[in-house]
């Protein structure tokens, strides 16, 4: 048996008693109460440090697949800029400040990947736009297409 202050008027109260003998409120229902609620944050929050715990692992787990992945890409990355006579240094400075520069990422991030035919004949148009001797140009679409067909 332990005195407690009764909720309502403030008074000791024991634990064990239904009701408080100086306001008539229902301490023994009170106690109950707080009980089931202490119980039912008890759960709520071994629930939640299971749910974090599980989110953490869940983190780890995917940052070591990001690090493999990364060291993969790192790897190849500096064999290329080894190759192209830099260190990665160098080669973060140079697309940083290639970035800053034109206000765009300085490479075209695409899935296509020409072929070796639409490789050269973008190579043949740059040729020709610098050289416009280089082919014929056309005035009118129909003469062209007339040129084109034969």
């Amino acid at each position: 048996m332990a005195l407690i202050n009764c909720p309502e008027c403030n008074r000791e109260v024991s634990d064990k008693a239904d009701i408080c003998p100086n306001c008539g409120f229902g301490v023994a229902k009170y106690i109950e109460r707080q009980n089931k609620i202490s119980k039912i944050q008890e759960e709520a929050e071994k629930e939640a440090y299971l749910y974090v715990k599980k989110k953490k692992r869940e983190e780890e787990e995917e940052g070591e697949r990001v690090k493999r992945i990364d060291e993969d890409l790192k790897s190849q990355l500096q064999e290329l800029v080894s190759n192209l006579g830099m260190d990665m240094t160098t080669f973060f400075t140079i697309s940083a400040k290639q970035a800053v520069r034109e206000q765009r990422i300085p490479f075209i991030i695409s899935m296509d990947i020409p072929n070796e035919e639409t490789k050269e004949a973008i190579e043949e148009v740059r040729q020709m736009k610098q050289n416009p001797s280089m082919g014929k140009s056309y005035t009118d679409v129909d003469e062209m297409m007339k040129k084109l067909l034969v």
